[in-house]
């Protein structure tokens, strides 16, 4: 079973395989900022920490926004992120 690690909220919980990060936060009270949950908004952003060549790559769509609300290289939507392997992330400002 895959681990997602908050480490901005001392977190590490063992979760189910393609569990949404959006999903975990909920169950798991995590408290990570999500706005429009469809990779419109950005407030989700993230820096993945660890696992992010488990992760799919991200479409167009996440790309764009991403372009627009971040300057941070690599940083991803929380959104559009399933874990399938040891997962850590830390939310950007």
């Amino acid at each position: 079973m895959p681990s997602f690690h908050a480490p901005d909220h001392n977190r590490r919980i063992e979760v189910q395989s393609g569990t949404t990060v959006v999903d975990l936060c909920a169950e798991f009270e995590i408290p990570l900022e999500f706005g429009c949950q469809a990779g419109n908004c950005g407030t989700c952003r993230v820096e993945v920490l660890e696992g992010a060549t488990s992760l799919e790559a991200p479409n167009e769509h996440e790309r764009a926004t991403l372009e627009r609300v971040t300057d941070v290289p690599g940083a991803r939507l929380a959104c559009q992120l399933v874990v399938n392997a040891d997962l850590s992330l830390r939310a950007v400002d």
